[in-house]
């Protein structure tokens, strides 16, 4: 199975196919064959055959589970069906199908409360979408971002500031891929993946239907973004990211990240909120 994984990351959705309809056949039973068979489907745009494999795999997840295991596998399943409907547009029917997941998994190992307040935002339920957001502590850029648009749809412009701030110290390249230019490049090699300029060409292209709708929310983001403080703050940001990774001593290292962690604390965000929102010298309602 490993192997049909490397193929698919590479593209080879043939082979992968292959080796993951081999699995199948050879063990049945097992649900981490068909999860490879909706993946490999889902990134080729078949949605039908997707949904097929993911329904098979949490058929199989479930027998396990009754086993004494496959709860990881079913969470797994029910977000590949949630992607289906995402994939096809189909909102509430992606909705009902990210509150399952939920369900089965509070903990929320895929970051499906943050796609339930992207579809929320999408579909012109601000409100629902700010409510679906999780904790501004723990939450994503993507999530921050969402947070700052939902925000600035009800009116609540100091909310919008602090989330906008917030994905700004996540991910310092969603300024640049928002708009469609190529992100700089900022010398830093990143230690996970939201932090990264890939991750915000992707926020970028997800969000693109709504901001294709109100480009007058992208103007405001791209105002907070370039007030003297979240410069600043974002250009200290990238300075300790690039420390960090040329630090080799474990208590550097570890100091590093705590001053990264307290430079994205939601509270303090909240104490610079005034001087943020004096340079900005507008009224963004």
């Amino acid at each position: 199975m490993l192997d049909a994984w490397k193929k698919m990351q590479q593209g080879d959705y043939v082979s992968a196919l292959e080796a993951a309809g081999e699995a199948v056949y050879l063990d049945p039973r097992r649900s981490d064959g068909y999860l490879l068979l909706g993946d490999v489907h889902l990134r080729e745009g078949n949605l039908g055959e997707a949904r097929e494999a993911f329904e098979g795999a949490r058929s199989k997840a479930g027998l396990g589970a009754r086993d004494g295991g496959g709860d990881e596998a079913i969470v797994e399943a029910l977000g590949g069906l949630a992607r289906c409907d995402l994939m096809a547009g189909a909102w509430e029917q992606a909705i009902g199908s990210l509150r399952r997941v939920l369900d089965a998994d509070a903990s929320d190992p895929l970051g499906v409360r943050q796609m339930i307040a992207e579809v929320q935002l999408l579909i012109g339920r601000p409100e629902a979408s700010l409510e679906a957001l999780p904790d501004r502590a723990t939450a994503s850029a993507d999530a921050l971002l969402v947070g700052c648009f939902a925000s600035l749809e009800v009116g609540r412009v100091e909310d919008a500031v602090a989330y906008a701030h917030g994905a700004l110290l996540r991910n310092p390249y969603l300024p640049a891929c928002l708009v469609g230019e190529d992100p700089p490049d900022l010398e830093i090699v990143h230690g996970t993946e939201e932090g990264s300029a890939d991750f915000a060409a992707d926020i970028a292209a997800r969000l693109s239907p709504y901001l294709e709708q109100r480009p007058d929310r992208l103007d405001t983001f791209s105002e907070i973004a370039t007030t003297p403080t979240v410069m600043r703050e974002v250009s200290e940001l990238v300075e300790l990211a690039k420390s960090l990774n040329r630090e080799d001593d474990p208590e550097a290292r570890n100091s590093l990240a705590l001053r990264i962690g307290h430079l994205r604390d939601p509270s303090r965000l909240r104490d610079v909120l005034a001087e943020v929102l004096v340079e900005l010298e507008a009224d963004l309602t």
